[in-house]
């Protein structure tokens, strides 16, 4: 009988491949991890997301990590 073995993936500040390429690919081995997600990293482009871009990319971050753990991530001010 073989060993049992854990490993823990974590993704920090929810820039756009970790919202929608890493969760394919996890998904595609049967690994599941952990999304620390930052406001101020959802948009790459624009350190303030209008109201409009932030929800969608809550939308697709909700949709695309619904089977992760999802983590709020600090931010200095």
């Amino acid at each position: 009988m073989g060993r049992r073995r854990a490993v823990s993936f974590s993704w920090d500040d929810g820039n756009d491949p970790q919202i929608t390429f890493v969760p394919t690919v996890m998904a595609k081995y049967g690994f599941s991890g952990t999304f620390y997600i930052s406001t101020m990293f959802m948009d790459p482009v624009n350190d303030r997301p209008t109201p409009d871009q932030m929800t969608d990319k809550w939308e697709r971050a909700r949709r695309n990590l619904m089977m992760h753990e999802i983590g709020l991530h600090g931010r200095e001010r």
